[in-house]
């Protein structure tokens, strides 16, 4: 081969390397800014006493960096799975930056109807969630026994604890670093209490439970805390106090609760 030809190919072959290893690392960017899946924990599915086929989904949803929305919620052993609890009919709901909310019985969670075959207690039913961010998470929720189905109204504050000195709650919404939010709450009437693993009822003592659009997000054990950035819109914040041993403050029938709509564009 000419001299000439031999230097020409040289150059061919270390232009096509760096166009390669440009683009690997343009790829590797690309997927290093996507954001990170997000992943679910815990999820369990609770038969409900005398309905065939229905159960109440409960699990964990750890985010990571990027604020996200959880649309909707399908299970290939079930006709439907819809949302039910604090503020469902939504047709979405705000999942924080750096959070790890919950589908609970005192919040937002799921109601599986139609699921075939017995719920026998250990068996594993495919759950799927859609973001609108991170796309698509699967799990499996194991069946637990079966619970009273008034016990998911209970828990979102059918029942409490009153009393002739009831607490009373305030609270306030401020924005923080990096699009993050400060909650303060301010209480008469309470004191809170550390998490223990035997908690103890004591009058006028206790935590609170702070929501996002109806879904848990926390437990707070004091006065403040943070929720991280959220997506564009209307969002309410809300905090309820509750006894040491889960149950919801009530004064005059009501759950003693506090809510703040925040606007984020």
């Amino acid at each position: 081969m000419p001299h000439g030809e031999e230097w020409l190919r040289k150059v061919v072959i270390i232009s096509v390397v760096a166009m390669c290893s440009f683009a690997g690392v343009a790829a590797t960017a690309f997927l290093l800014n996507r954001p990170a899946p997000a992943s679910i924990a815990g999820a369990e599915a609770v038969p409900v006493a005398g309905r065939p086929g229905v159960a109440h989904v409960f699990l964990r949803i750890d985010n990571g960096a990027e604020p996200d929305r959880l649309l909707s919620a399908a299970s290939p052993e079930a006709e439907s799975i819809s949302f039910a609890g604090r503020r469902s009919g939504r047709d979405s709901y705000a999942i924080p930056a750096n959070s790890s909310p919950s589908l609970s019985a005192d919040g937002l969670y799921l109601v599986a109807t139609g699921v075939e075959g017995p719920l026998d207690e250990g068996r594993l039913i495919p759950i799927s969630l859609e973001f609108e961010r991170a796309g698509t998470a699967a799990t499996r929720a194991r069946v637990g026994p079966p619970t009273d189905p008034h016990a998911a109204h209970r828990a979102a504050g059918g029942s409490g604890v009153g009393g002739s000195n009831p607490p009373r709650l305030g609270l306030e919404v401020s924005p923080g670093a990096e699009g993050s939010w400060t909650v303060t709450v301010r209480t008469e009437n309470f004191t809170f209490d550390q998490s223990t693993e035997n908690p103890v009822h004591v009058p006028g003592h206790g935590h609170a439970h702070l929501y996002l659009d109806g879904l848990k997000l926390r437990r707070m054990y004091s006065g403040t805390a943070s929720i991280g950035a959220l997506p564009p819109g209307r969002h309410t914040i809300e905090v309820t106090l509750n006894t040491n041993t889960h149950s919801p403050f009530m004064n005059g029938g009501e759950p003693v609760v506090a809510h703040k709509v925040v606007e984020v564009r």
